[in-house]
């Protein structure tokens, strides 16, 4: 397990559930069992916010909840659209805009 992963609110959780462990005799994986599901309990659902002039669509990419942005290429009339996920690498052309 590397500890630089972690934030401060994470650490503060692993050493009170070590703690927990030293006094309630509790072994190393029903700490880690725990620490992962108050982890996981933290982890909140990112809905995409479209704004502005800027097209945007979620990414449909499978465990990705990023938002794509369409960059255009060429002159106007003849550009080119291709739709890029800023979270993951996942792109998309779309031909002629």
């Amino acid at each position: 397990m590397n500890l630089d992963t972690f934030n401060t609110g994470q650490l503060q959780d692993i050493k009170v559930f070590l703690g927990l462990c030293r006094d309630e005799r509790l072994t190393v994986e029903q700490v880690l069992v725990a620490v992962d599901q108050q982890l996981q309990a933290r982890i909140q659902p990112v809905e995409p916010r479209l704004h502005g002039p800027v097209p945007a669509k979620a990414c449909p990419e499978k465990g990705c909840r990023g938002v794509m942005r369409l960059e255009k290429k060429g002159v106007a009339g003849q550009e080119e659209g291709v739709w890029h996920c800023l979270t993951c690498a996942y792109s998309e052309y779309v031909g002629v805009v």
